[in-house]
């Protein structure tokens, strides 16, 4: 009887201190303090410089994520952790600056860590390839975009697998360019691109594909000179390790098990603890083995699901689109993400509450209702005028869709603000109709074709030319083009794969029967450095179309004018409001980020097409020169000055000599320096990588009308190949140019201005010898 009651003792001790490891296990591993806790600032600082979901990220403008949990269970020495999210190299800048402690790192196997002591590694995950689904091997890679999410290291791995590397801003950003299509796979963390997979609901779409590219290891970085860090940090290593605080947020987060370990479930506890309560009647053990039961069932189910809300709260807590959430009856704000805030100007406590329509113009207000209410599915509405609190209007598309919550439907809008997206096309359609305007301007024949050889484009002359009864778009060149004994395909396809091709005679038959002698000169067009297509120009003899070349150039001058006096005017005031617009927007931005370097480009771009407008207004308005008395030397200063940055980016050196005292001129000098300027520019774009460009000056006599009459000859000269004979004779003819990306009226501008200053331009130029343009203008004549 007492072995009896010794064994059942016995028995309900093992069980209770089952039971009291278990719930034990349920609560969060703490580890005790290590170190020492005069080491370090209170608390202390950690910059670090990865941002990833799951691993650390902001959550409602506080830090989440595996490590921010690591850091909050395992305190080192006395001191809390205050972990700071900065980029990678500014995390080392803010360590070796001494405005951080440590900086945690995620580096490749073997790179470098800036100079900076570094820790055991953390965590140490393969990098592996996530494409879309049919999986591609690494050896496909080669010559393709790869994006890429991580430490910089990466994007060595992806050099030597012969890839192209894509940066991104997070590994959401790398698998949304993946799934997108503008890359072929994203390189990332093989368990944090698995997790992020998992929690964003892609997994029937991306799939982890390959050998691991490279190994990255989260490490804790100090100053060299700190001798306190590395003791201390290894050991808290240690601890962490050694105790499974690690393994467990491991499961938490990215949910993996332990490698190569598998404990046994709860379940199996409580079911013994169970079957042995029953045997005894412990009525107190039986409650607790319900409540253990109930605890690991609530950790359970409730564990994976506060989890991803709060990773998709974060998201869209940053998220570039303003969220709105509305009662689905009468479109009340419920709820906004910051950026809703900042696009509508009010904040938490104003908005929240407003009727969503308040935010639009009143006679859009039915269209939204319409749209909200009697669509119960959702929709899009593409461009809607959103009032700001200061009176200013913002064109934003809005999507929409309605959401089931415990508390009843609600409806979810996504409002994204395209005003500049809008403004942008708007300007490009009209800078294209300006552009196929002057294209129906020229007299020659011009038609584009792709790189199969179907017709894109054709301008007015072409067709007439041809005297073609329907629109070429579409048709093959061969078919609209027939000619004798040749096929334009044939010049299409050579122009296509790279050769230079002079200008080709060819005989066409006309549909209603007659020929016709054309020269034909192809060239190709770009895009993103692959050949996209050709262009096709038919000029026809003068003595066969009946007119000279003087005669063209002046019919086209004519048009142009005609353009110039609807379009020009008003595309040159819009551009300018482009362009003030796009500078002030990019202030807003800091130098780093790529919304400025965007903006900087779009404002560089609209600079481009107001100096083709000014040109080509320049050609076709009346002549307004102010004249007065102005040196030389002054213009020439100025236009070497202006074109130093493209002297120094070329490698061409500029250098200038002149008497010292010449003859002062008679003319505008704002024009003349335009004039002088584009041919100074020509020189150091003709000139070869460390070439010259050398610009002379001096005095001339020359005999007008039997008087001695005093000039200024200006020569530019550069040792570049020199001026093609096609290209020489028609040289001062405007959109006449050898270049790709040059529009052809720098020479027609100058010549243009020189004129109307009484003056000329000469050209001399070999081949292989480089080209001496020579200006000569009248001086102004001393009265004694």
């Amino acid at each position: 009887m007492a072995r009896g009651l010794l064994a059942s003792g016995t028995v309900l001790l093992v069980l209770a201190l089952l039971g009291l490891g278990y719930l034990a296990q349920g609560n969060s591993v703490m580890v005790a303090p290590v170190g020492d806790p005069n080491w370090g600032h209170n608390p202390l600082t950690v910059a670090v410089g990865l941002q990833a979901v799951p691993l650390f990220y902001q959550a409602e403008g506080k830090p989440a994520g595996l490590l921010d949990d690591l850091f909050r269970q395992a305190p080192l020495g006395e001191r809390s952790w205050l972990p700071t999210a900065v980029s990678e190299r500014d995390a080392v800048a803010a360590v070796n600056a001494g405005a951080a402690d440590l900086a945690l790192l995620a580096i490749t196997r073997g790179s470098p860590a800036s100079g900076l002591g570094t820790s055991g590694p953390l965590l140490s995950h393969p990098a592996s390839l996530l494409a879309p689904a049919p999986p591609l091997p690494p050896q496909a890679l080669q010559g393709q975009r790869v994006a890429w999410s991580g430490p910089e290291g990466l994007t060595h791995a992806l050099l030597r697998l012969g890839a192209e590397p894509v940066g991104t801003t997070s590994v959401a950003d790398c698998l949304t360019r993946a799934l997108d299509g503008g890359v072929v796979a994203c390189a990332v963390d093989e368990l944090v691109g698995a997790a992020s997979v998992r929690q964003l609901g892609l997994g029937s779409q991306l799939a982890i594909v390959g050998d691991p590219i490279a190994t990255i290891d989260y490490v804790l970085a100090w100053r060299p000179g700190d001798r306190a860090a590395p003791g201390i940090v290894s050991r808290w290593i240690g601890q962490v390790t050694a105790n499974g605080l690690l393994e467990s947020l491991r499961r938490r987060w990215l949910g993996m098990s332990p490698a190569g370990v598998e404990r046994a479930g709860p379940s199996d506890t409580v079911v013994g603890l169970v079957v042995a309560l029953a045997a005894t009647g412990g009525t107190s053990l039986i409650l607790g083995a319900s409540n253990l039961a109930l605890r690991r069932r609530v950790r359970e189910e409730r564990g994976p699901g506060s989890q991803a809300q709060g990773i998709h709260a974060a998201l869209i807590e940053q998220s570039e689109d303003a969220m709105f959430v509305l009662d689905a009856g009468q479109l009340g704000i419920l709820d906004a993400n910051p950026r809703a805030y900042a696009l509508t100007g009010y904040g938490p406590g104003e908005l929240v509450g407003m009727r969503f329509q308040q935010l639009v113009p009143s006679r859009h207000r039915r269209l939204l209702r319409q749209a909200f209410l009697e669509d119960e599915a959702g929709g899009a509405l593409p461009d809607v005028p959103l009032v700001h609190r200061d009176g200013t209007v913002a064109t934003v598309s809005i999507r929409s869709r309605m959401v089931e919550t415990d508390a009843g439907p609600v409806r979810l809008c996504v409002v994204r603000d395209v005003t500049e997206q809008r403004l942008m096309q708007r300007e490009i359609r009209r800078l294209s109709e300006f552009a196929e305007r002057v294209l129906d301007s020229i007299p020659d024949a011009v038609v584009t074709v792709n790189a199969a050889g179907y017709v894109t484009s054709a301008n007015r002359a072409f067709i007439a030319s041809l005297g073609l009864q329907e629109a070429p778009e579409g048709r093959h060149i061969d078919r609209v083009v027939p000619c004798h004994g040749f096929r334009l395909s044939q010049l299409v396809n050579a122009v296509a794969e790279g050769e230079s091709r002079e200008p080709e005679p060819v005989t066409v038959g006309r549909e209603d029967g007659r020929d016709l002698a054309y020269s034909v000169t192809a060239a190709p067009m770009e895009e993103d450095g692959q050949v996209s297509g050709v262009v096709l120009v038919l000029s026809q003899p003068a003595e066969q179309s009946g007119s000279s070349a003087e005669y063209q150039r002046l019919a086209m001058l004519s048009t142009l004018g005609q353009v110039s006096g609807v379009l020009a005017h008003d595309i040159r005031n819009r551009v300018t409001g482009v362009h003030v617009g796009v500078q002030y927007l990019a202030e807003k931005f800091p130098q780093d980020d790529p919304r400025r370097r965007s903006m900087e480009f779009i404002r560089a771009e609209t600079e481009r097409v107001m100096e083709v407008v000014d040109d080509i207004l320049m050609l076709i308005r009346p002549g307004k020169v102010e004249r007065h008395s102005c040196r030389v030397s002054d213009i020439l200063d100025r236009v070497i000055r202006a074109h130093a940055p493209l002297s120094q980016a070329s490698k061409v050196q500029v250098t200038a000599s002149m008497p010292a005292s010449l003859p002062q001129i008679n003319g505008d000098p704002v024009q003349l320096e335009r004039a002088l300027g584009n041919l100074v520019k020509n020189g150091i774009e003709a000139a070869p990588e460390g070439g010259r460009v050398r610009i002379s000056v001096q005095a001339a006599l020359s005999q007008s009308n039997g008087q001695p009459t005093s000039q200024v000859r200006i020569s530019i000269s550069d040792n570049g190949p020199g001026i093609p004979p096609n290209i020489r004779a028609k040289l001062f003819q405007p959109f006449v140019s050898e270049k790709l990306e040059g529009t052809g009226l720098g020479l027609s501008v100058a010549k243009r201005i020189i004129d109307e200053h009484g003056g000329c331009i000469e050209v001399d130029t070999s081949p292989n010898q480089g080209t001496t343009f020579t200006v000569v203008l009248p001086a102004v004549t001393e009265r004694g």
